[in-house]
């Protein structure tokens, strides 16, 4: 019985270690980012924003208020946290990764400046 559980364990491990190497960034496409901030700030308050994903020359984050009119753009670089300043006029606001080789908005995070 041990000799058929290290093989089938050595074959999850295999299978694994396979999937890891064709889907990794050389072979995928898909972006999977997330941002991490807090849900709410008081105004002109400095904050961090945390993102998790591989950055993309061009990759942006967006500052967004309730009409969806950008408000605040600042290239993501390699590395994070990101130093970002709450808007000086209370209301709702959202934090989105704007993905530039999908021109689309890959994660949103909503923020409320008090």
């Amino acid at each position: 019985m041990k000799y058929r559980r290290s093989i089938g364990l050595r074959h999850l491990i295999g299978s694994l270690l396979a999937a890891l190497f064709l889907c990794g960034p050389a072979h995928s496409q898909e972006v999977n980012p997330m941002l991490f901030a807090l849900a709410a700030v008081d105004v002109d308050v400095e904050f961090h924003v945390i993102w998790t994903g591989e950055v993309n020359e061009g990759d942006r984050l967006l500052l967004r208020d309730e009409s969806s009119a950008i408000i605040a753009e600042q290239p993501l670089l390699s590395g994070t946290p990101m130093r970002v300043i709450a808007p000086s006029k209370p209301g709702h606001y959202s934090l989105q990764y704007f993905h530039k080789a999908s021109r689309m908005i890959a994660f949103r995070r909503e923020l409320e400046v008090r």
